[in-house]
């Protein structure tokens, strides 16, 4: 039996003889000594009948609180074996609200049951769980075995149609999947079937034939994409450089560094990169060194630079920079610790093209000076043989604005294309050597903008900001006679990059959304 004791405020009363006649209660009146009964005691007390006074504890069991029973040898309230008293309530030993001595509900846990066992509060996990660290632990779905981890559930195999990763059981994609393989905790495709492309970690459906089936948002975060350079690596895995203009960041991956008039030259899958920082007007160069890790020089901390610089990596793996000063066009090379810098042509050079091949720089600019006027101006190529720079005019048709694109075939002559003047036809140029061909990539088209590459074959691909009928990236690639082309989205400011397989691949703003996006 325990015994439990309830407390209250008393009056003490007297009856017979020794009680002084004239003791009065608070209000002063005298206290009536005949009134001591069964019944007359304030709760928590009885009535000693025989001494005549209400004293502390009980003498029945209606005295006493849930569950509890009157002792009259002890005059004591008591609880039965297996209960406790819980402030005059006689609460069971077995219950969770109430387990052991306690008074308190048991801890409740989100993937269990509390538990008590008469002495202490315990937990019973839900089938999907596992007691990990003291508390349930939540094991992944699609999990056939578990272990706990430190406070954690972790898969250690799957059922079908999921993949152990990192712990857990993602689901694998299926249509159109030949392979597949973990990306963090993600299962995703590695390969698909013919007549499927790979596209985000899943396999969509693309008609043969039918160029830029996967669409990709690389950035959504702000106003971001506005200006995009397009790389693609050894492994045909994308970089991309490119601006965000609500930050006025330059933007690599985790990297960002105030920037615009972007380059971009990969080292395997390391990336170089030039820029003009408009707020300090210096020309910077930048390498990456690892993950969110960047070093970062000044090339020129007295350029002009708005429309653009360019950077090109030589066989010692040695950055090149190209860039405009108000002095005209300039070419630095990196040396030990120094950049060393030459003008390549004094009279003006903007939207420059960089590309350089067995020690070769080729360079192709605007310039509008020996026309005698900025409204009309002239497509130069520059090269240079030795430490002498050689300069010539390419095109007097050429749109200032639109800017150029320069590459270099197997032979080591230059390719490129630009806009021409006044009627916003897409031309593509090419070298011999001793003269330059033209020819229009599309008579019909309108367009503010073109970029180049070519493949391993040397055939060129070209991509265009198509403006007649709104904002629209198209592309074109240059068959045994002629141009053909497909359109990928609407958006602006395109950027291309071929892959192992001669596949094209873009990046460009969209607009509407203010994203930058990559479709391949």
């Amino acid at each position: 039996m325990r015994v439990f004791w309830i407390t209250a405020a008393l009056a003490f009363v007297g009856c017979g003889d020794g009680t002084p006649s004239n003791m009065t209660d608070d209000a002063g009146t005298e206290n009536d000594l005949s009134a001591c009964t069964a019944t007359s005691c304030p709760s928590g007390s009885y009535c000693d009948e025989t001494a005549g006074t209400c004293l502390p504890g009980c003498n029945a069991s209606s005295q006493c609180g849930s569950g509890g029973t009157c002792d009259l040898q002890a005059q004591a309230c008591m609880c039965a074996a297996g209960s406790h008293d819980c402030a005059g309530t006689c609460a069971m030993d077995t219950s969770i609200a109430s387990c052991g001595t306690r008074c308190a509900l048991c801890p409740s846990d989100p993937h269990g049951t509390a538990t008590c066992d008469g002495t202490s509060c315990g937990i019973t996990c839900n089938a999907s769980a596992l007691k990990c660290g003291g508390a349930c632990a939540a094991c992944p779905s699609g999990a056939t075995a578990t272990t706990c981890a430190g406070t954690s559930c972790v898969a250690t195999s799957c059922g079908a149609g999921a993949l152990l990763c990192s712990g857990t059981c993602p689901s694998c994609p299926t249509t159109g999947v030949t392979q597949t393989t973990c990306s963090g905790s993600s299962c995703v495709a590695t390969s698909c079937q013919s007549g499927y492309v790979l596209c985000g970690g899943a396999c969509v459906a693309c008609a043969a034939g039918q160029l830029f089936c996967c669409q990709e948002t690389v950035d959504a975060a702000g106003d971001v994409g506005t200006e995009s350079v397009l790389a693609i690596d050894s492994a045909d895995a994308p970089h991309v450089l490119y601006r965000d203009a609500a930050n006025k960041d330059l933007k690599y991956a985790e990297w960002g560094a105030v920037g615009e008039s972007l380059g971009l030259a990969l080292d395997g899958a390391t990336p170089h990169a030039s820029y003009w920082s408009r707020s300090a007007t210096t020309v910077k160069y930048a390498r990456r060194t690892g993950p969110g890790a960047w070093t970062i020089e000044t090339v020129s901390s007295s350029a002009f630079a708005p429309t653009g610089t360019a950077i090109a990596l030589d066989a010692a793996l040695t950055p090149h920079v190209a860039y405009e000063t108000l002095a005209g066009l300039q070419y630095a090379s990196r040396g030990a610790s120094v950049w060393t810098t030459e003008t390549v042509d004094a009279t003006y050079g903007s939207l420059v093209s960089l590309r350089l091949r067995g020690g070769v720089p080729h360079l192709t600019y605007g310039n509008h000076t020996a026309l005698g006027g900025p409204q009309l101006y002239i497509l130069r190529h520059a090269f240079k043989s030795g430490a002498t720079w050689t300069t010539e005019t390419a095109s007097t048709e050429y749109d200032f604005g639109a800017g150029n694109s320069l590459a270099l075939d197997g032979s080591v002559r230059p390719r490129v294309t630009y806009v021409k003047a006044n009627f916003g036809i897409p031309r593509y140029a090419t070298y011999s050597g001793t003269t330059w061909q033209f020819e229009d990539i599309d008579a019909n088209a309108f367009v503010s903008s073109t970029k180049l590459t070519l493949d391993a074959t040397d055939t060129p691909h070209a991509v265009v900001e198509e403006v007649s009928t709104g904002l629209l990236v198209r592309y074109y690639a240059r068959g045994a006679l002629s141009w053909s082309h497909q359109d990928v989205a609407a958006g602006m400011s395109p950027s291309i990059a071929v892959d192992s397989a001669n596949h094209p691949c873009v990046t460009y703003y969209d607009p509407t959304m203010k994203r930058l996006r990559y479709a391949h």
